[in-house]
Parts: structure tokens; C-alpha cells; sequence
């Protein structure tokens, strides 16, 4: 059995948190900050914890989760000032002899935290500030990405506004952590692309990092890397995607692939009692299939699963040699699991497709409307402030309006006043938080300039079919990603390339030259790629041009939507080529937005 990139990471990060939490000694007690109770269920499940001796597990809250009763209280936390202080507090009232605990047992407690994917000098110095230091042991837990598919590595920080705002590279020097750990088993990269500021910083970072790192530098390896800066393509997460996975992540609260679904099985989470549902498409063959479909294409997916389950069921009844029985005995388990994921997936669906109202589509028209033409309706972005329609939809609509050159200061203005009106002091804050990032401003890309890169990488596809799609439209019904256009261009199967092979479309390419986002002009070189007329900013070319068919590494600073995932599994598949996503954390237009709020 092959052992894939995702397997390799899997076990070096299980084996990292396996080392963790056999610290300790007696009755433990685990607890787990929310921010990675997430990454700590994919790597393990309540059965790998308890083999390790933690009797009690919880989660930390301002309450705090009571362990009076165990000698070991061990803690899993990103190393964030707000958690850090939690855990303080929580260390700060059991040292005290809260609870049920005697003053002996107070005092013979031991403390472990461990930070993923390190702790900070600002983590101790809180901690000393507490007087605990000495009383806690620190240690890192480094894990930087987690699998959240065989293609999909995550290290599921969110970072843009960290990035754009706060001019904050820790998730850079994590990834460029991450990616060594990877060139251990994939060897060296071979080649780097890419364009833009964050993309540069990224570069710096890396090389910082690996002048640091005590090992050989491994031999070189035939994968190159991509690397997408989002500031680049700030439009596609601030779209509605059109795939089921990508609508998954758009109207639940998945958390490192994992959604909440009533307990007795069906999709919907209101009501009873709920549990986490792991979305994978490795172990979930029913979400294999429906994941990167255009959600139009589920409903009758789903029909036919049901039908085929049901089919393959009744084979029981018709096995009548052992041959016959030994084969259906062989693909029971399977069976068995499909059949307990497909009503689940049903009710998912059908979640969704309530969503999908008439406010909905007018967003979605709105949306498409914006990019394909730049035209806006004012009075819709008016009427659905006064509604005090959800705050991240009327933002995103704004964003793309500045993004798309559709609007200009004046309106800009008057929207910000109403929006305080509707939604209050907190809209204002997310407003210039956006506004400081770049992201919200009249100014964000010059008028005219959104319809030469459209028109360049034929960015919108009026026709595109959604069934055995072959262009990534698919994925937003009509608009291509242009974040996987520019992979296109790079490995030599996107339309500029086609069009500068054949001495066309310069007049088109060089209008674009200045007009996508960046913070410079491009720089002159003497390659013929393409996108050098397309992308403004730093420009990032090491190594050789990568051969045809050899693996690609693709990563997104500042996050990437489940859209733009399926859409290059699609590429990969065209291009027969290894394609494998990683990215600091996985956006959409809601998480976006929010990751703004103070």
C-alpha cells in the first residue's frame, strides 16, 4: 500500500500528540481549548485518549472544566494571549483549592501545556506575570498542518486579517515550518511561481526558516510549488460557491471538516441533540461522490446512491453460492457504511436546499452580476442594510463592488452611515478593519480594470455545463476561480498561455498589466510567462520550468475555499498531474468577513 503525502503527515502529527499526552503520571485530565478541539479529533478519538490515561476530558471555558480530582491536568491550546489567560485563571483557581479538592492534592498537582503549533515568549510572560510559570511546564506540539484530505493539508489558523492587518507572519513562519517538514519526505522542491506581496513575504520567511533548521537539506525532488497569494484573488472567497462541499462549509459551522448533524442521523441540526459528522471523501465513499458536484447535480446523485445501496442490499437475497456469499460478505462493511452516510448527506442537502430562498438568489444574481459586467444595484445593497440582512452577506457584496471597480467614494460613504445605523458600533470596526486591509475602498482596483482580467482569463463561462464539467466555472456556475486560472497559466494549460504560444491577446494582456491588485508594478524579466503581463507585484521565480506530469504542491496564503479545491482536483485531472493543496485555513465569504471583527 502506497503511503501518500496526507498518510505521512497524519502519523508524524499523531505521533507528536502521542508523545504529549503520555506526560504525566496517575489519574489525568485533558483540556482542550475550542480553537484546536478540531485538529485534536482528527488525530484522535476518545478511545486514543483514554489508552493514554486521561480519566477526564473537557473543554476550556471561563467556568473552567473541573479536575480537582486529577493529579495531571494537561492543556492543548493555540498560543493566543485570551487562551493563555483562560488557562491561567484555570491553573490559578485549582492551585487555589477550588472545588472539592483538599489542600495535599492541590499542591501535588503538575500542569503540562502544550501550544500548537509552539508557544511564544508572549505565552510565558503571561504566565509569569500570573506567578504560575514555574508551577507549568511549556512545551511546543508541532503540528502544522492537518489532512483534511489525501489533497487538502490545512493548518487551520485563520490569517488574512493577521496578515493585512495586523502585518503579522506567524502563519507564513508556520507554513514555511510545514513545507520543510514536508521537502523530509518529498525531497527538495524543485521550482517555485508565484506573485505578490504575501508570496514574497512567504519567500523571506522560508528562507529565514531554513537557514535556521539543524538537517541536511534533502536532495532535490521533480514537485514544484505554487504559491497563490489571496490578496491577489480576493474575489473568489467573497463569491457564493456552487459545489456541495463549498455550500457544506457556506451555511454550517464546519470546523476542521467537521459539521454538526443530529444525533439520530439526519442532516439537520436543529432540534435534538447533534454530533460531529466527519466530512472526508478518503472514508466517506458517499461524500466522495458528492463533494465537488455542483450542488445542482446532488439531488439526483443522491437518487441514484440510494438506488444502487439498495440494489447491492438485496444481493443477499440472490447469493445463493458460497462464492456468491463470500462476495457480498466482502463488500458488507462498505455497504453498511454508505448506508449510514447517505441520510445523513440527504438531510445535509436538504438543509442547503432550504437555504437556497429568493434573498439567496438575488444575492447570487447580485454577485454574478459583479463580475461579469460590474454593473450594481445600489438600491439592493440599501434595502438589504434597512433589513439588517446577515452583516458578512452585505459586506462581501461591498468588498466585490470595490473589488470590481462598481463603486465610488460617495456611496461608499453613505453605505458606511447606514450600515452603523442598522447594525451598530460593531459594523464600523469590521468596516475599517477591511478598510486598512485594502480590501474595502473605492480604490481598490482601478475602474475598467476588472474587465481586461476577466476578459484575459476568461474568467466568466456564460455556458459552462455543471454535469462531467471541464472548465472550473462549474464550481461557481458561470465564474472560473481566478486563483486556478493562474494555475492553469502556470502549468501551461490556461487560454493566455494558449493565446501568447500563438502571438495573440498581448493587446488585452498588457491593458491588464497594471490593474490587478498589488503593491508595485511588475517587475521586468526576461521569461515569457504570460501572467507577467497579468499579475502585478513581486515576482516569484525559482528553478527550472516544472516537466509535464511531475507533482505540484499549491499554496494559499491567506486561505482557500472548498470551490477552489474541487476545482483544481479537476485540473489535476485534466493534466494528469499530482496536485496538493495546502493552506493556512479554509475561507469562505462568512469567515472571511468575520475574521475581521475586533
Amino acid at each position: 500500500m502506497t503511503v501518500t503525502l496526507a498518510d505521512s503527515v497524519l502519523q508524524d502529527a499523531r505521533h507528536q500528540l502521542h508523545v504529549a499526552l503520555d506526560m504525566g503520571i496517575g489519574k489525568k485530565g485533558l483540556v482542550i481549548a475550542k480553537s484546536v478541539s478540531g485538529i485534536v479529533s482528527r488525530l484522535a478519538d476518545s478511545t486514543f485518549l483514554k489508552e493514554h490515561g486521561f480519566e477526564r476530558m473537557g473543554y476550556l471555558a471561563p467556568q473552567g472544566a473541573d479536575m480537582a480530582e486529577c493529579p495531571s491536568v494537561t492543556y492543548l491550546a493555540r498560543p493566543d494571549p485570551e487562551t493563555i489567560r483562560q488557562i491561567a485563571d484555570h491553573v490559578t483557581s485549582m492551585e487555589a483549592g477550588s472545588g472539592s479538592a483538599t489542600h495535599s492534592e492541590v499542591s501535588d498537582k503538575r500542569f503540562y501545556l502544550f501550544c500548537i503549533p509552539a508557544a511564544t515568549l508572549l505565552c510565558r510572560q503571561i504566565l509569569e506575570d500570573r506567578g504560575i510559570l514555574a508551577n507549568v511546564e511549556v512545551h511546543d506540539l508541532e503540528i502544522d498542518f492537518v489532512p483534511l484530505e489525501s489533497d487538502l493539508l490545512s493548518m487551520e489558523i485563520p490569517s488574512l486579517s493577521r496578515l493585512l492587518v495586523s502585518r503579522d507572519v506567524t502563519p507564513l513562519r508556520q507554513l514555511a515550518h510545514g513545507l520543510i517538514a514536508l521537502e523530509s519526505s518529498l525531497g527538495a522542491v524543485a521550482s517555485v511561481r508565484g506573485r505578490g506581496p504575501l508570496a514574497q513575504a512567504f519567500v523571506d520567511v522560508y528562507s529565514q526558516v531554513a537557514a535556521n533548521h539543524n538537517q541536511p537539506r534533502p536532495a532535490s525532488s521533480s514537485t514544484s510549488l505554487i504559491l497563490l497569494d489571496r490578496t491577489v484573488d480576493l474575489v473568489t472567497p467573497l463569491m457564493t460557491p456552487m459545489t456541495y462541499a463549498s455550500l457544506i462549509e457556506t451555511f454550517r459551522d464546519v470546523q476542521c471538516g467537521f459539521v454538526d448533524v443530529e444525533a439520530q442521523g439526519t442532516g439537520t441540526a436543529g432540534g435534538g441533540r447533534t454530533r460531529k459528522f466527519k466530512l472526508s471523501r478518503d472514508e466517506d465513499a458517499v461524500y466522495a461522490q458528492l463533494a465537488d458536484l455542483n450542488f445542482a447535480t446532488v439531488g439526483p446523485t443522491l437518487q441514484k446512491l440510494a438506488v444502487s445501496l439498495k440494489a447491492q442490499a438485496d444481493e443477499r437475497h440472490t447469493a445463493d453460492t458460497i462464492s456468491a456469499i463470500n462476495k457480498f460478505v466482502d463488500k458488507l462493511p462498505e455497504i453498511q457504511k454508505m448506508q449510514e452516510a447517505l441520510p445523513i448527506h440527504i438531510g445535509l442537502a436538504e438543509s442547503i436546499s432550504a437555504s437556497v430562498d429568493e434573498d439567496f438568489n438575488r444575492v447570487l444574481e447580485a454577485e454574478q452580476s459583479l463580475v461579469s459586467d460590474g454593473s450594481l444595484d445600489p438600491d439592493f445593497i440599501e434595502e438589504l442594510i434597512l433589513r439588517s440582512y446577515d452583516l458578512h452577506v452585505v459586506f462581501a457584496l461591498i468588498c466585490l463592488a470595490c473589488l470590481t471597480g462598481s463603486v465610488k467614494e460617495k456611496q461608499l460613504e453613505g453605505w458606511q452611515r447606514e450600515m452603523i445605523l442598522s447594525y451598530g458600533n460593531h459594523a464600523y470596526l469590521v468596516w475599517t478593519r477591511l478598510e486598512a486591509a485594502g480590501i474595502l475602498r473605492a480604490a481598490a482596483r482601478p475602474r475598467g480594470s476588472w474587465a481586461a482580467v476577466r476578459e484575459s482569463l476568461h474568467l466568466v463561462v456564460p455556458e459552462v455545463p455543471v454535469v462531467d464539467p471541464t472548465d472550473a466555472a462549474y464550481t461557481f456556475s458561470g465564474y472560473a476561480p481566478l486563483s486556478v486560472r493562474v494555475v492553469e497559466e502556470y502549468l501551461g494549460a490556461g487560454r493566455a498561455s494558449s493565446a501568447a504560444a500563438g502571438g495573440a491577446g498581448s493587446n488585452v494582456s498588457n491593458m491588464a498589466a497594471a490593474m490587478l491588485p498589488g503593491f508595485g508594478a511588475s517587475p521586468k524579466s526576461s521569461t515569457d510567462d504570460p501572467l507577467l503581463r497579468l499579475l502585478p507585484g513581486p515576482l516569484i521565480e525559482l528553478g527550472p520550468q516544472p516537466p509535464a506530469g511531475a507533482p505540484v504542491l499549491v499554496a494559499f496564503l491567506g486561505g482557500v475555499t472548498m470551490a477552489e479545491v474541487s476545482a483544481l482536483r479537476l485540473l489535476a485531472k485534466q493534466t494528469r498531474r499530482s496536485i496538493t493543496v495546502l493552506a493556512t485555513d479554509v475561507v469562505s465569504a462568512k469567515r472571511l468577513v468575520n475574521s475581521f471583527a475586533p
